[in-house]
Protein backbone atom coordinates (compact mmCIF):
# COMPACT_ATOMS: atom_id res chain seq x y z
CA UNK A 1 0.00 0.00 0.00
CA UNK A 2 3.03 2.57 0.73
CA UNK A 3 5.26 1.91 -2.33
CA UNK A 4 3.02 3.75 -5.10
CA UNK A 5 1.44 6.35 -3.08
CA UNK A 6 2.45 10.14 -2.89
CA UNK A 7 5.31 10.77 -0.36
CA UNK A 8 3.56 13.33 1.06
CA UNK A 9 -0.42 12.20 0.98
CA UNK A 10 -1.87 9.29 0.03
CA UNK A 11 -2.92 9.47 -3.52
CA UNK A 12 -2.06 6.28 -5.30
CA UNK A 13 0.01 5.92 -8.73
CA UNK A 14 -2.99 4.66 -10.17
CA UNK A 15 -5.57 7.65 -9.66
CA UNK A 16 -6.81 9.22 -12.77
CA UNK A 17 -4.11 11.91 -14.23
CA UNK A 18 -2.06 11.91 -11.48
CA UNK A 19 1.86 12.62 -11.64
CA UNK A 20 5.08 12.99 -9.39
CA UNK A 21 7.69 14.82 -9.37
CA UNK A 22 11.29 13.98 -8.49
CA UNK A 23 11.12 13.58 -5.00
CA UNK A 24 7.62 11.34 -5.26
CA UNK A 25 5.36 14.74 -4.76
CA UNK A 26 1.95 14.10 -6.67
CA UNK A 27 0.96 17.16 -8.45
CA UNK A 28 -2.27 17.70 -6.58
CA UNK A 29 -0.14 18.35 -3.28
CA UNK A 30 2.51 20.33 -5.46
CA UNK A 31 -1.00 22.34 -7.02
CA UNK A 32 -2.46 23.25 -3.71
CA UNK A 33 -2.02 26.35 -1.57
CA UNK A 34 -0.92 26.41 2.17
CA UNK A 35 -3.19 27.45 4.35
CA UNK A 36 -2.20 30.81 5.10
CA UNK A 37 -3.77 33.90 6.75
CA UNK A 38 -4.09 35.04 3.27
CA UNK A 39 -6.03 32.09 1.89
CA UNK A 40 -8.27 32.46 5.27
CA UNK A 41 -8.71 35.97 3.92
CA UNK A 42 -10.80 34.60 0.96
CA UNK A 43 -13.35 34.02 3.33
CA UNK A 44 -16.12 36.45 3.70
CA UNK A 45 -16.60 36.26 7.13
CA UNK A 46 -18.62 36.11 10.26
CA UNK A 47 -19.91 39.77 10.47
CA UNK A 48 -21.05 39.42 7.08
CA UNK A 49 -23.04 36.78 7.62
CA UNK A 50 -24.26 38.05 10.97
CA UNK A 51 -25.53 40.82 8.90
CA UNK A 52 -27.18 39.35 6.41
CA UNK A 53 -28.81 36.19 8.45
CA UNK A 54 -30.02 39.24 10.90
CA UNK A 55 -31.16 41.70 8.06
CA UNK A 56 -34.51 43.68 8.54
CA UNK A 57 -36.42 41.73 5.83
CA UNK A 58 -36.60 38.30 8.70
CA UNK A 59 -39.39 39.05 11.19
CA UNK A 60 -39.97 35.38 11.05
CA UNK A 61 -40.14 32.51 13.42
CA UNK A 62 -36.79 30.87 12.48
CA UNK A 63 -33.67 32.61 10.79
CA UNK A 64 -32.77 29.94 8.59
CA UNK A 65 -33.00 26.48 7.98
CA UNK A 66 -30.25 24.43 8.28
CA UNK A 67 -30.08 21.00 6.50
CA UNK A 68 -29.21 18.44 8.49
CA UNK A 69 -27.64 14.98 7.93
CA UNK A 70 -25.95 13.91 10.82
CA UNK A 71 -22.36 14.33 9.69
CA UNK A 72 -19.65 16.62 10.93
CA UNK A 73 -19.85 19.78 8.45
CA UNK A 74 -24.00 20.12 9.02
CA UNK A 75 -23.78 19.23 12.50
CA UNK A 76 -21.15 21.98 12.90
CA UNK A 77 -22.84 24.89 10.79
CA UNK A 78 -26.05 23.70 13.08
CA UNK A 79 -24.04 24.08 16.53
CA UNK A 80 -22.14 27.44 14.97
CA UNK A 81 -26.06 29.13 14.09
CA UNK A 82 -26.77 28.48 17.91
CA UNK A 83 -23.96 28.80 19.83
CA UNK A 84 -21.67 31.49 17.92
CA UNK A 85 -24.33 33.95 15.97
CA UNK A 86 -27.50 33.23 18.31
CA UNK A 87 -29.59 32.31 15.83
CA UNK A 88 -32.68 30.48 15.55
CA UNK A 89 -32.81 27.84 12.94
CA UNK A 90 -34.96 25.51 11.79
CA UNK A 91 -33.04 21.94 11.40
CA UNK A 92 -34.41 19.66 8.03
CA UNK A 93 -33.72 16.61 7.25
CA UNK A 94 -34.40 14.36 4.21
CA UNK A 95 -34.25 10.45 5.53
CA UNK A 96 -33.90 8.37 2.41
CA UNK A 97 -34.59 5.16 4.38
CA UNK A 98 -30.83 4.81 3.83
CA UNK A 99 -29.57 6.42 6.90
CA UNK A 100 -27.26 4.55 9.26
CA UNK A 101 -28.26 4.61 12.69
CA UNK A 102 -25.34 6.64 14.00
CA UNK A 103 -26.68 9.28 11.81
CA UNK A 104 -30.10 9.48 13.29
CA UNK A 105 -28.96 9.38 16.50
CA UNK A 106 -26.40 12.41 15.90
CA UNK A 107 -29.18 14.21 14.17
CA UNK A 108 -31.60 13.66 17.29
CA UNK A 109 -28.70 14.43 20.12
CA UNK A 110 -27.75 17.78 18.15
CA UNK A 111 -31.69 19.18 18.33
CA UNK A 112 -32.15 18.17 21.49
CA UNK A 113 -29.18 19.63 23.22
CA UNK A 114 -29.53 23.02 20.76
CA UNK A 115 -33.31 23.11 21.70
CA UNK A 116 -33.57 23.17 17.60
CA UNK A 117 -36.60 21.90 16.31
CA UNK A 118 -36.34 19.12 13.65
CA UNK A 119 -38.54 18.93 10.16
CA UNK A 120 -38.16 14.98 8.98
CA UNK A 121 -38.71 14.38 5.44
CA UNK A 122 -39.35 11.00 4.40
CA UNK A 123 -38.98 9.04 1.10
CA UNK A 124 -41.59 6.08 -0.02
CA UNK A 125 -39.69 3.21 1.15
CA UNK A 126 -40.67 0.77 -1.50
CA UNK A 127 -39.72 3.11 -3.96
CA UNK A 128 -36.69 3.76 -2.93
CA UNK A 129 -36.26 0.01 -2.79
CA UNK A 130 -37.39 -0.19 -6.08
CA UNK A 131 -34.81 2.33 -7.55
CA UNK A 132 -31.65 0.90 -5.41
CA UNK A 133 -32.92 -2.51 -7.10
CA UNK A 134 -32.65 -1.18 -10.36
CA UNK A 135 -29.39 0.66 -10.36
CA UNK A 136 -27.82 -2.18 -8.91
CA UNK A 137 -28.86 -4.76 -12.14
CA UNK A 138 -27.98 -1.79 -14.02
CA UNK A 139 -24.71 -1.45 -12.11
CA UNK A 140 -23.96 -5.33 -13.05
CA UNK A 141 -24.67 -5.15 -16.50
CA UNK A 142 -21.90 -2.44 -17.50
CA UNK A 143 -19.44 -3.43 -14.34
CA UNK A 144 -19.64 -0.22 -12.26
CA UNK A 145 -21.61 1.07 -9.20
CA UNK A 146 -24.85 3.54 -10.62
CA UNK A 147 -26.88 5.54 -9.64
CA UNK A 148 -26.92 4.50 -6.26
CA UNK A 149 -27.39 7.70 -4.88
CA UNK A 150 -31.46 8.08 -6.08
CA UNK A 151 -31.40 11.49 -6.95
CA UNK A 152 -30.12 12.24 -2.92
CA UNK A 153 -28.26 15.39 -4.28
CA UNK A 154 -31.25 17.27 -5.48
CA UNK A 155 -33.57 16.30 -2.83
CA UNK A 156 -30.86 17.49 0.25
CA UNK A 157 -31.56 20.76 -1.76
CA UNK A 158 -34.78 20.64 -3.18
CA UNK A 159 -36.49 19.83 1.02
CA UNK A 160 -34.83 22.21 2.50
CA UNK A 161 -35.63 24.79 0.03
CA UNK A 162 -39.48 23.51 0.22
CA UNK A 163 -39.60 24.13 3.75
CA UNK A 164 -38.02 27.61 3.89
CA UNK A 165 -40.70 28.99 1.42
CA UNK A 166 -43.67 27.19 3.07
CA UNK A 167 -42.66 28.75 6.46
CA UNK A 168 -41.04 31.94 5.32
CA UNK A 169 -37.33 31.40 6.64
CA UNK A 170 -35.68 33.60 4.27
CA UNK A 171 -31.87 31.87 4.40
CA UNK A 172 -30.38 28.47 4.16
CA UNK A 173 -27.81 27.64 5.78
CA UNK A 174 -25.84 24.61 3.64
CA UNK A 175 -22.85 23.06 5.31
CA UNK A 176 -20.93 21.78 2.19
CA UNK A 177 -17.19 22.23 2.67
CA UNK A 178 -14.55 22.44 0.06
CA UNK A 179 -12.39 19.69 2.00
CA UNK A 180 -15.34 17.45 1.78
CA UNK A 181 -15.52 17.58 -1.96
CA UNK A 182 -14.61 14.43 -3.67
CA UNK A 183 -16.64 15.24 -6.81
CA UNK A 184 -14.29 18.39 -7.22
CA UNK A 185 -10.71 16.05 -6.82
CA UNK A 186 -12.68 13.84 -9.43
CA UNK A 187 -13.16 16.41 -12.03
CA UNK A 188 -9.40 18.30 -11.60
CA UNK A 189 -8.63 14.71 -13.01
CA UNK A 190 -10.37 15.36 -16.21
CA UNK A 191 -10.36 19.66 -16.04
CA UNK A 192 -7.02 20.77 -14.71
CA UNK A 193 -8.59 24.16 -13.77
CA UNK A 194 -11.90 22.87 -11.85
CA UNK A 195 -12.81 25.56 -9.25
CA UNK A 196 -14.86 24.70 -6.11
CA UNK A 197 -17.52 27.26 -6.58
CA UNK A 198 -17.82 26.94 -10.50
CA UNK A 199 -18.46 22.86 -9.87
CA UNK A 200 -20.71 24.24 -7.27
CA UNK A 201 -22.67 26.68 -9.22
CA UNK A 202 -22.57 25.03 -12.04
CA UNK A 203 -24.55 21.57 -11.46
CA UNK A 204 -25.77 21.33 -15.00
CA UNK A 205 -22.25 21.43 -17.01
CA UNK A 206 -21.05 19.53 -14.69
CA UNK A 207 -23.13 17.07 -14.39
CA UNK A 208 -23.12 16.77 -18.40
CA UNK A 209 -19.18 16.46 -17.90
CA UNK A 210 -19.17 13.60 -15.32
CA UNK A 211 -21.78 11.69 -17.40
CA UNK A 212 -19.79 11.62 -20.65
CA UNK A 213 -16.57 10.64 -18.32
CA UNK A 214 -18.65 7.86 -16.98
CA UNK A 215 -19.86 6.22 -20.39
CA UNK A 216 -16.30 6.10 -21.32
CA UNK A 217 -14.84 4.68 -18.10
CA UNK A 218 -17.29 1.61 -18.32
CA UNK A 219 -17.39 1.45 -21.84
CA UNK A 220 -20.59 1.94 -22.91
CA UNK A 221 -21.32 -0.24 -25.87
CA UNK A 222 -24.86 -0.67 -27.82
CA UNK A 223 -24.92 -4.33 -26.27
CA UNK A 224 -24.75 -2.47 -22.80
CA UNK A 225 -27.33 -0.12 -23.50
CA UNK A 226 -29.76 -1.98 -25.11
CA UNK A 227 -29.81 -4.89 -22.24
CA UNK A 228 -29.80 -1.60 -19.59
CA UNK A 229 -32.48 0.40 -21.39
CA UNK A 230 -35.93 -0.91 -20.43
CA UNK A 231 -34.37 -0.33 -16.48
CA UNK A 232 -32.72 3.30 -17.67
CA UNK A 233 -36.55 3.95 -18.61
CA UNK A 234 -38.01 2.61 -15.42
CA UNK A 235 -35.18 4.50 -13.09
CA UNK A 236 -35.80 7.40 -14.81
CA UNK A 237 -39.87 7.39 -14.16
CA UNK A 238 -39.68 6.37 -10.77
CA UNK A 239 -37.36 8.87 -10.20
CA UNK A 240 -39.74 11.69 -11.63
CA UNK A 241 -42.52 10.31 -9.43
CA UNK A 242 -40.01 10.15 -6.20
CA UNK A 243 -39.24 13.87 -6.57
CA UNK A 244 -42.51 14.75 -7.69
CA UNK A 245 -44.03 12.76 -4.78
CA UNK A 246 -41.42 14.97 -1.73
CA UNK A 247 -42.53 18.21 -3.40
CA UNK A 248 -39.70 18.92 -6.40
CA UNK A 249 -40.91 21.65 -9.13
CA UNK A 250 -42.17 19.41 -12.14
CA UNK A 251 -39.03 21.26 -14.27
CA UNK A 252 -36.90 20.03 -11.86
CA UNK A 253 -38.03 16.61 -11.61
CA UNK A 254 -37.84 16.31 -15.30
CA UNK A 255 -34.48 17.78 -15.55
CA UNK A 256 -32.73 17.46 -12.03
CA UNK A 257 -29.09 18.89 -12.97
CA UNK A 258 -30.60 22.30 -13.31
CA UNK A 259 -30.31 22.81 -9.72
CA UNK A 260 -32.86 24.79 -7.51
CA UNK A 261 -33.96 28.00 -9.57
CA UNK A 262 -35.12 31.10 -6.94
CA UNK A 263 -36.81 33.87 -8.00
CA UNK A 264 -35.90 37.44 -5.73
CA UNK A 265 -38.07 36.68 -2.84
CA UNK A 266 -37.41 32.80 -2.11
CA UNK A 267 -35.20 31.73 0.48
CA UNK A 268 -31.49 33.02 -0.14
CA UNK A 269 -28.66 29.39 -0.30
CA UNK A 270 -25.35 30.54 1.87
CA UNK A 271 -22.99 28.24 1.66
CA UNK A 272 -21.79 28.30 5.56
CA UNK A 273 -17.95 27.26 4.92
CA UNK A 274 -17.66 30.60 2.15
CA UNK A 275 -17.65 32.39 5.70
CA UNK A 276 -16.17 30.38 8.49
CA UNK A 277 -12.88 28.57 8.27
CA UNK A 278 -12.89 25.80 10.85
CA UNK A 279 -10.82 23.20 11.84
CA UNK A 280 -12.42 19.85 11.58
CA UNK A 281 -10.27 18.09 13.54
CA UNK A 282 -10.57 20.10 16.56
CA UNK A 283 -14.44 20.59 15.22
CA UNK A 284 -15.06 17.11 15.60
CA UNK A 285 -13.84 17.60 19.46
CA UNK A 286 -16.12 19.90 19.66
CA UNK A 287 -19.08 17.95 18.50
CA UNK A 288 -18.12 14.69 20.35
CA UNK A 289 -17.93 16.89 23.44
CA UNK A 290 -20.97 19.00 23.22
CA UNK A 291 -23.18 17.45 21.23
CA UNK A 292 -22.50 13.75 21.79
CA UNK A 293 -21.70 13.15 17.93
CA UNK A 294 -20.12 9.99 17.01
CA UNK A 295 -18.61 8.50 13.69
CA UNK A 296 -17.46 4.86 12.99
CA UNK A 297 -14.06 4.13 13.77
CA UNK A 298 -12.99 3.42 10.35
CA UNK A 299 -14.00 7.44 8.98
CA UNK A 300 -15.38 10.36 9.88
CA UNK A 301 -16.92 11.80 7.16
CA UNK A 302 -19.52 10.50 4.74
CA UNK A 303 -21.15 7.39 7.20
CA UNK A 304 -24.32 8.66 6.86
CA UNK A 305 -25.71 6.59 4.52
CA UNK A 306 -25.55 2.97 4.25
CA UNK A 307 -24.92 3.74 0.24
CA UNK A 308 -21.97 5.31 0.46
CA UNK A 309 -20.19 1.88 0.45
CA UNK A 310 -20.89 1.25 -3.48
CA UNK A 311 -18.89 4.76 -4.36
CA UNK A 312 -16.15 4.24 -1.82
CA UNK A 313 -15.59 0.40 -3.53
CA UNK A 314 -16.09 1.77 -7.39
CA UNK A 315 -13.57 4.61 -6.38
CA UNK A 316 -10.87 2.11 -4.83
CA UNK A 317 -11.36 -0.30 -7.81
CA UNK A 318 -10.88 1.91 -10.39
CA UNK A 319 -8.29 5.01 -8.60
CA UNK A 320 -7.18 2.80 -5.45
CA UNK A 321 -8.65 5.58 -3.10
CA UNK A 322 -11.72 5.81 -1.49
CA UNK A 323 -13.17 9.09 -1.32
CA UNK A 324 -12.97 9.23 2.56
CA UNK A 325 -9.05 9.00 1.21
CA UNK A 326 -9.29 11.56 -0.91
CA UNK A 327 -10.54 13.87 1.87
CA UNK A 328 -8.23 12.95 4.41
CA UNK A 329 -5.35 14.29 1.59
CA UNK A 330 -6.50 17.25 1.84
CA UNK A 331 -6.33 17.03 5.53
CA UNK A 332 -3.24 16.15 5.63
CA UNK A 333 -1.87 18.98 2.91
CA UNK A 334 -3.59 21.73 5.61
CA UNK A 335 -1.32 20.13 7.98
CA UNK A 336 -4.52 18.91 9.81
CA UNK A 337 -4.17 14.58 9.51
CA UNK A 338 -1.26 12.70 9.74
CA UNK A 339 -0.31 10.55 6.96
CA UNK A 340 0.47 7.49 9.08
CA UNK A 341 -3.52 8.06 10.49
CA UNK A 342 -4.95 9.08 7.28
CA UNK A 343 -2.99 5.31 5.84
CA UNK A 344 -4.20 3.07 8.84
CA UNK A 345 -8.16 4.44 8.48
CA UNK A 346 -8.06 3.99 4.59
CA UNK A 347 -6.45 0.08 5.11
CA UNK A 348 -9.64 -0.58 7.40
CA UNK A 349 -12.32 0.94 4.43
CA UNK A 350 -10.45 -1.46 2.14
CA UNK A 351 -10.38 -4.33 4.39
CA UNK A 352 -14.15 -3.77 4.86
CA UNK A 353 -16.06 -1.98 2.45
CA UNK A 354 -17.10 -5.13 0.10
CA UNK A 355 -18.66 -6.26 2.87
CA UNK A 356 -20.31 -3.59 3.57
CA UNK A 357 -21.45 -3.38 -0.48
CA UNK A 358 -22.29 -7.14 0.24
CA UNK A 359 -24.37 -6.70 3.29
CA UNK A 360 -26.77 -4.26 1.26
CA UNK A 361 -27.31 -6.42 -1.41
CA UNK A 362 -28.09 -9.19 0.09
CA UNK A 363 -30.81 -7.57 2.46
CA UNK A 364 -32.80 -6.56 -0.85
CA UNK A 365 -32.14 -10.37 -2.15
CA UNK A 366 -29.97 -9.79 -4.99
CA UNK A 367 -27.10 -12.18 -4.37
CA UNK A 368 -26.55 -12.98 -7.68
CA UNK A 369 -24.96 -9.27 -8.26
CA UNK A 370 -21.53 -9.43 -9.17
CA UNK A 371 -19.21 -7.43 -6.87
CA UNK A 372 -15.77 -7.01 -9.28
CA UNK A 373 -12.05 -7.13 -8.46
CA UNK A 374 -11.84 -5.12 -5.58
CA UNK A 375 -8.65 -7.03 -4.83
CA UNK A 376 -6.84 -6.28 -7.80
CA UNK A 377 -7.23 -2.68 -7.12
CA UNK A 378 -5.92 -3.23 -3.54
CA UNK A 379 -2.95 -5.31 -5.16
CA UNK A 380 -1.79 -2.56 -7.40
CA UNK A 381 -1.24 -0.15 -4.50
CA UNK A 382 0.26 -2.58 -1.94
Amino acid sequence: MEDKRCKRCIMPATYPGITFNDEGICNYCTGSRPVTSENKADLIGEDKLIKLIRGEKNKGEYDCVVPLSGGKDSTYALYYAVKKLGLKPLAVTYSSGFQTQMAMDNIQNACEILNVPCVIEKANQKNQDKLLKDSLRISDVIGSFVLTCLSCGTLIKAIPTKVAKQRKIPYILFGDSIRESVRLIKLKSKIENADYKKVRDNNFIVGIVERFAKLKEVRMTPFKFLHILPRLIRYRVLTMYQLLSLGVPLKQAVFPNIGIELRENDPQMIHFFDYIDWDPVEGINVLTKELKWKHPPDRKSRFDCCLNCFGSYDALRKGGISGNGIIACNLIREGLLSREEALKVEQICMDTVEQQCRDVINKLGLSNIVIRDLDKGQQKNQ
